[in-house]
């Protein structure tokens, strides 16, 4: 089975529509069950997302294989994603695995030196029918194996020549989110995004969406958002099932814990999936 191809199309058709896909971050299967649950519960495609260290644990081609048996499930498409890599050989092994997309991650570098690394993997990912997702600026925070203790909001010309340099179908712009936790109110350049909106057609995407009011993630669509990643939420609801479960449960049952983890992120999984629709908002 193949989850190429139909990436691009889905976010482009996300936006027509005024709505955005959620991107999960999951990292077993008991996320992966869930959340394949919830998009055919609401009948909608969601992106599955893995981190880099993830890849690294398991491998590009047994992920490919585990999600692809799960992808089979169901009619409704699953989009396979890697997750802020800064590796160029794991970002070529999943492309060689027949992932759906891959986003590279050289926002620590210069402009230049970002646009230079993201091409290698644009050339090599295009040329087997497999999309990219880029970075500009620097999004602060901490995510798995990623981690930045400051914050470079992205502009308008810089990420509008990245796109045009790199060819990269969808990109994060830094316009003052977070990954992680919010320790405060973030300050979110709703104009940046607006302004990109209406200028490219290439997907935007937000990361950083653990934390953000309902009417915060609404107007980021309407801006032109098409993707939104949501990370820390689905780490505290495995550790939050886990451990109201486990008291007075014992070892005897433990695929009841599995049931409940899986039962947990199905629905949170569906609440973002129908908070990013049109039919979504009260």
């Amino acid at each position: 089975m193949s989850f190429q191809n139909t990436y691009t199309e889905a976010l482009a058709a996300a936006r027509q529509r005024g709505e955005a896909l959620p991107a999960f971050n999951i990292f077993n299967q008991q996320s992966l069950r869930g959340i394949a649950a919830a998009s055919r519960e609401a009948d909608k495609p969601v992106i599955l997302q893995l981190s880099t260290g993830v890849v690294k644990r398991i491998g590009a081609a047994p992920l490919f294989a585990m999600i692809a048996a799960e992808a089979g499930h169901q009619a409704i498409p699953l989009h396979l994603h890697l997750d802020h890599c800064k590796d160029l050989d794991i970002a070529r092994a999943c492309v060689d695995s027949g992932w759906t997309s891959v986003m590279v991650d050289f926002s620590h570098l210069s402009l230049a030196e970002n646009i230079a690394d993201t091409k290698i993997i644009v050339e090599y990912a295009h040329a087997r029918n497999v999309a990219v997702e880029g970075e500009v600026g620097v999004i602060a925070g901490v995510e798995d194996d990623i981690a930045s203790d400051v914050q470079k909001l992205a502009s308008f010309e810089e990420t509008m020549h990245y796109i045009r340099e790199t060819g990269v179908d969808a990109v994060a712009p830094a316009c003052g989110t977070a990954h992680g936790t919010y320790k405060s109110e973030p300050c979110l350049n709703y104009d940046l995004i607006r302004q990109l909106g209406e200028t490219t057609e290439t997907a935007l995407v937000l990361h950083g969406g653990t934390g953000l009011s309902n009417e915060q993630f609404w107007e980021m669509i309407d801006c032109g958002i098409a993707k939104i990643n949501l990370s820390t939420v689905l780490k505290e609801t495995w550790y939050d099932t886990l451990t109201n479960y486990l008291p007075g449960h014992n070892v005897s049952s433990p695929m009841n814990i599995d049931i409940a983890a899986e039962d947990a992120f199905r629905d949170v999984a569906l609440s973002f999936i129908r908070l990013f629709s049109k039919d979504g908002r009260g």
